[in-house]
């Protein structure tokens, strides 16, 4: 082994670790009030997929949270729903947590969790 290599070795381990150690972070996205509002949400469930979006199916879900916070929750993807719902929902926040394997949904540090929330949206 030469010289050189036995010193990039140890870097390219490093820069592997800590590039699997960002893989299982959470990622969390917010529009709107910062802060969370306690909210007198209703029960409701709106079954989508396999199709477009359905306006008037997420104005109904955003009803039911009684103007709370919303959250969309994913296992991959981005916070395009963020613009999209607020623009529907009269909410006091809308957020997407994208949780993208088990060790993001276990880390101690995540405080973002659904059941705080007045209405969660499953984003596939």
């Amino acid at each position: 082994m030469t010289k050189a290599f036995r010193w990039l070795l140890p870097v390219l381990a490093l820069g592997l670790v800590e590039s699997l150690a960002h893989a299982g972070s959470y990622q969390y996205f917010r529009i709107g009030n910062k802060e969370d509002i306690q909210s007198k949400p209703t029960a409701g469930t709106a079954m989508m997929g396999g199709g477009s979006d359905l306006d008037e199916a997420l104005r109904w879900l955003c009803n039911k949270g009684n103007g709370g916070d919303f959250l969309i929750l994913r296992a991959t993807g981005d916070d395009e729903y963020n613009s999209y719902v607020n623009g529907l929902c009269k909410a006091n926040s809308v957020a997407t947590l994208i949780i993208p394997n088990r060790e993001a949904a276990q880390e101690p540090g995540r405080r973002h969790r659904p059941e705080s929330r007045s209405g969660v949206y499953f984003r596939g």
